[in-house]
């Protein structure tokens, strides 16, 4: 027995070997443990369609037995499959009759789906299918000595072919494609030219060069797009429009425009309005000549007045974010050639819904600053619609959250002070509180800034006309009134308050439905975890249904810790494939008709060959007094008569995983749960109960609360419990072994030390760090120097004397969401004192390891250090004597 398992530990010391030893319980031989050789091998499924007629579905499958793609193509009532190694492309033809797929070595596949019978093709770029389902015609792209494009028409057999193709577009609607032919290669003439599908006839349109960005309205009668007539480099490239009925495409002369003192040139075509007389454009503002001087001093002024950060300013010249916009929206109109300029800088936009945008001007302050005063960021609120602009009432900008009805009929939000929902008329220009015995208050509407507003979650769809609202509220589905004459109707009548179920729509989720609808919910019962389905009708002829629920995970949308996975459906049938998982068993797809029965469609499961876990869900008490839970992770051969060593990792709330599968890999940040409980550890994870302000102690009250329970239990040596935790994680870590010694070891990865010095940093994007510690996850809701006693205790650092634990650092010079001088100051601090403390900083990397060597060798000390202080396994030489700079990399 001690021989076995000496042997086990070797091998889990050994990152080299691929060969897995076998774990034992009472000397009887079962399955393999994890080897990280498996990690970039296991075997995962892809996406998936079904069939418009719901017949047939395919899916893939990722490292299929050493295939890298894998398309399986099945029915989806018989017992009937096949399998297409290494596909690139694969689609269904709207009428069901055909399924296409692309493999990576360019062979291109056609499989008649009622017959079993396929034809192929070779040397395949690319194909398209046409929408038009009357005349099902395939087009695709061969890599000949020259660039040739076919046309099959799927029913009939017609045919034609093109050379010196350079690219291809189906037009809406229409049995029509848009051509591009290319003399010679890279950069020749180019012809655009439409050819009918019927007749065979073509029509060029336009010849020239720098051909691109096409777009087409929606009834596939207009074509707009970019060029330039000649070979010059210099030339400007011009923006064109055909419509049908004309010889040719005419230049539009809007390349370059001057709206008020700003040059703007167009950086692209975005789309045609939807009643096709119009164009939308993205243009960008034209970079001016600076001024320079022999003897200009280059200093930065920073200026209480500056609306931007100088820090922000400075990073957005150089290297523009995400959140800064530089480039504007434009309309320009087809009949009467006025331009509008929807977008101007200082503007955010809101929300767009069709031709209508939502957007807010003239903001007073900066990016991620922080709005403690309560006073609004903005200064107008605008509806603009196509060539038109209307102002909102300003007594909706105290909120910095809106959401605009499908219509344009209505603005919801939530008011910051009371609360409350709030609905806005446009047309009326009237604000109506929504009211209702059990229906209006959000005491959680608070966002990043500390201000208020609707989030976007809460709305689950709209009635047809703007009729009411579909909104989730405190577990229920409530149907909600715009026009605030009629009070909200609860649709799932309490149930999911009652018993703690929390409702969302599952199909077409945010969309739009009919009044006597039926439609499919998706149920997560927040005590057991379970998840599964239900019906109702919207116009309550239906009483609410309960479809199926079970300890699965198919579809919990809007999660921190689940991948959001909504049903597919046929396009012409009530016939569904869902996602389905367990902790058991890896994510696969099922058919169904009714959500109450469903038949596998994939069959992957790698974890079945390994020793893999189980879940508990442990129900506790903080120190506190505040009830939370927990997930106990246990390996597939549990012994009870065991003494496991235990590694509680924890986040914010983690046990609403209990039926989610967590595949294995290497430790990027967060430890793999899988990795440890497979070669010998039970792992924890609670959920932190917070009281606002006390973020370190919140999480000493439920670890704390937590090792004391587990203890109590026969199979955990409560002498070798371990904590880890990641980024806000790795902060409570620290926090946790500053503030009490009853754990054997600690790993803190990307974790924070120092809020006061932490507080007055920039983010890479150049703005203060303050609404992340008043508003983010420490939730301290003041500046600094109002109550610099908080962010004193909170901060581990000034703890440090009191540590006993042996820790394990993990910060990275690269890491801009954590600064790496975090991490000095703690470290410094501990090596000072002599403490039992060690910190990697890996090359290159950022706040979580990417690079799969980084991993690899994070998850190889990892592993060892907690061998070491919870399986009383040797130090390894870098624990016991350190790496010195000249040896980095080598040991």
């Amino acid at each position: 027995m001690k021989s076995i398992l000496f042997s086990i530990l070797i091998f889990i010391c050994d990152f080299q070997s691929g060969n897995a030893q076998l774990s034992t319980t009472k000397n009887t031989i079962t399955k393999p443990v994890l080897d990280t050789s498996v990690f970039g091998k296991w075997a995962s499924i892809g996406e998936a369609a079904i069939s418009p007629n719901g017949k047939y579905a395919y899916y893939l499958v990722n490292n299929d037995s050493g295939v890298v793609r894998s398309c399986y193509l099945t029915a989806t009532k018989e017992n009937w499959e096949r399998k297409f190694s290494n596909v690139a492309d694969h689609v269904f033809t709207g009428d069901s009759r055909y399924f296409l797929w692309r493999t990576i070595s360019d062979s291109l596949g056609i499989t008649t789906l009622s017959r079993n019978s396929a034809i192929f093709f070779s040397n395949i770029v690319s194909f398209k299918l046409s929408e038009n389902k009357k005349h099902q015609w395939l087009a695709f792209k061969q890599n000949l000595p020259y660039p040739k494009l076919v046309l099959l028409n799927l029913y009939t057999g017609k045919k034609f072919s093109f050379n010196e193709v350079a690219d291809y577009f189906f037009l809406p609607l229409k049995e029509k494609m848009c051509i591009i032919q290319e003399e010679g290669n890279n950069g020749g003439r180019k012809n655009l030219f439409i050819l009918n599908l019927g007749t065979g006839e073509a029509q060029s349109i336009w010849k020239g060069y720098k051909l691109n960005n096409l777009v087409f309205d929606e009834r596939g009668e207009q074509i707009s797009f970019l060029g330039t007539p000649d070979s010059n480099n210099n030339t400007a490239i011009d923006i064109w429009y055909f419509k049908f009925g004309n010889i040719a495409a005419k230049r539009l002369n809007i390349s370059s425009i001057i709206i008020g003192k700003d040059s703007l040139y167009t950086e692209n075509i975005e789309r045609f309005s939807k009643d096709g007389r119009s164009v939308f454009l993205r243009v960008r503002p034209r970079e001016g000549l600076k001024a320079s001087a022999a003897r200009a001093v280059n200093v930065d002024v920073w200026s209480y007045t500056d609306v931007i950060l100088q820090s922000h300013q400075l990073r957005n010249l150089s290297q523009p974010s995400l959140l800064d916009q530089t480039d504007f929206l434009l309309v320009y109109s087809l009949i009467s050639g006025q331009i509008t300029r929807l977008e101007s800088e200082g503007e955010r936009l809101v929300q767009r819904i069709g031709d209508t945008i939502l957007i807010t001007s003239k903001t007073s302050k900066g990016p991620s600053e922080s709005y403690i005063e309560g006073d609004s960021p903005i200064e107008q609120l605008c509806i603009r619609r196509l060539h038109e602009e209307q102002c909102l009432n300003k007594a909706i900008l105290k909120c910095v959250f809106w959401y605009m009805s499908p219509g344009g009929k209505y603005i919801i939000y939530i008011d910051p002070v009371d609360k409350a929902y709030y609905s806005y008329s446009i047309t009326k220009n009237n604000i109506k509180k929504i009211k209702s015995n059990n229906f209006g208050r959000k005491e959680d509407a608070i966002d990043s800034q500390g201000l208020t507003g609707i989030a976007l979650n809460d709305v689950q769809g709209w009635l047809e006309e703007d009729e009411a609202i579909i909104v989730a509220f405190e577990n229920d589905l409530w149907l909600v009134d715009p026009s605030c004459n009629k009070e909200p109707i609860n649709l799932t009548n309490g149930y999911g308050k009652k018993n703690n179920i929390d409702f969302k729509v599952s199909l077409n989720r945010g969309g739009i439905f009919n009044k006597q609808q039926k439609i499919i919910l998706t149920a997560f019962n927040l005590i057991t975890k379970e998840n599964g389905f239900y019906s109702i009708r919207l116009d309550g002829a239906m009483d609410l249904i309960r479809l199926s629920m079970g300890p699965f995970v198919y579809d919990i949308p809007e999660h921190q810790w689940i991948v959001e996975d909504a049903p597919i459906k046929a396009f012409y049938t009530d016939a569904y494939l869902v996602k389905r998982m367990s902790e058991k068993e890896s994510p696969n797809y099922y058919f169904t008709t009714d959500f109450k029965s469903f038949r596998q469609i994939s069959k992957v499961n790698p974890e079945a060959n390994y020793n893999w876990l189980t879940t508990e869900l442990v129900n506790f008490l903080t120190l506190d007094g505040k009830k939370t839970q927990g997930v106990l992770y246990k390996p597939e051969n549990f012994d009870p008569n065991h003494r496991y060593p235990l590694i509680i990792h924890y986040y914010q709330k983690m046990a609403d995983r209990l039926h989610v599968f967590l595949p294995p890999g290497f430790t990027d940040g967060p430890i793999n749960i899988p990795w440890f409980v497979s070669n010998g550890y039970l792992v924890f994870t609670p959920d932190i109960q917070y009281t606002p302000g006390q973020p370190g102690k919140s999480a000493l009250n439920t670890v704390v609360s937590a090792a004391k329970v587990l203890s109590f239990k026969q199979y955990i040596d409560s002498t070798k419990i371990g904590v880890q935790g990641h980024s806000f994680g790795g902060y409570q870590t620290s926090y946790i072994v500053t503030h009490c010694d009853m754990f054997a070891a600690a790993c803190s990865s990307a974790g924070y030390s120092n809020m006061i010095s932490y507080y007055g940093t920039l983010t890479p994007e150049g703005d203060n760090r303050y609404d992340y510690f008043e508003f983010g996850q420490p939730e301290l809701r003041e500046p600094l120097w109002k109550i610099p006693q908080s962010y004193l205790e909170n901060s581990p650092l000034f703890s440090v004397p009191n540590i006993t634990t042996p820790i394990l650092l993990m910060n990275n010079i690269n890491d801009s969401t954590v600064p790496f001088q975090q991490g000095v100051e703690f470290f410094s601090a501990l090596r000072r004192l002599e403490k039992k403390a060690w910190m990697l900083q890996y090359d290159g990397e950022g706040h979580s390891l990417v690079d799969i060597k980084a991993q690899a060798d994070f998850t190889k000390r990892v592993t060892q250090f907690f061998n070491h202080y919870l399986k009383g396994q040797p130090a390894p030489a870098w624990m016991v004597g350190g790496v010195i700079a000249q040896e980095k990399g080598l040991k």
